[in-house]
């Protein structure tokens, strides 16, 4: 293997961590090689070892590393995120606990959204019941009308509330998808570099 060959195997096996990572791993081990000379260039691939364990190296102590960077964004977040997921898949003794925890990740995605799902519905039933209850409190105001009015206050206030609950929850719902497109672009954008 040449070492422009070995660069190539590491530049592909580290292509889906961020840029900046990516682009301080292939400097350094360019110049490790510039420095070594075109005559030992075998000798140091043979102390480095393959381009895919170096690769798998890299990506663990990125990781590691990100790991006890506070997150100063969500998109820093996002990538911390990713970053640990390819060092978990980068382990080969590690990859039927990665299939759990991404089993695990799928089932909390799924319990979040039935919560959020249950809150709309929550919402919107807050609206009909109080679209009735002024239905109810105007019918009321023939008999009594301090009764009926304190009817069509409750069926006002259980609107008002059931149309902020439900605002609230699409909002929140959309801003997840948001994130979530924004997820799968970037995963799909790295696969295409392939």
């Amino acid at each position: 293997m040449s070492r422009d060959e070995y660069l190539r195997i590491l530049a592909r096996e580290l292509s889906r961590l961020p840029k900046e990572e990516f682009d301080r791993a292939m400097e350094y081990y360019t110049e490790y090689f510039e420095e070594a000379g075109p005559e030992n260039a075998e000798a140091v691939m043979a102390d480095l070892g393959s381009p895919v364990e170096v690769a798998r190296e890299i990506i663990r102590e990125t990781a590691l590393k990100r790991m006890d960077e506070p997150i100063k964004s969500m998109k820093k977040g996002f990538s911390s995120i990713w970053i640990v997921i390819l060092a978990i898949f980068a382990a080969p003794i590690a990859l039927p606990v990665a299939i759990l925890l991404l089993a695990v990740l799928v089932m909390l995605l799924a319990a979040g959204v039935m919560v959020l799902a249950g809150m709309v519905i929550a919402g919107l039933g807050s609206v009909a019941l109080g679209i009735v209850s002024i239905g109810a409190g105007i019918s009321m105001l023939a008999q009594s009308v301090p009764s009926g009015i304190a009817v069509i206050g409750m069926g006002l206030l259980a609107a008002g509330t059931g149309i902020l609950v439900a605002m609230a929850m699409a909002f929140i719902v959309k801003w997840i998808f948001r994130g979530v497109r924004a997820i799968f672009r970037r995963i799909l954008r790295g696969r295409k570099k392939k």
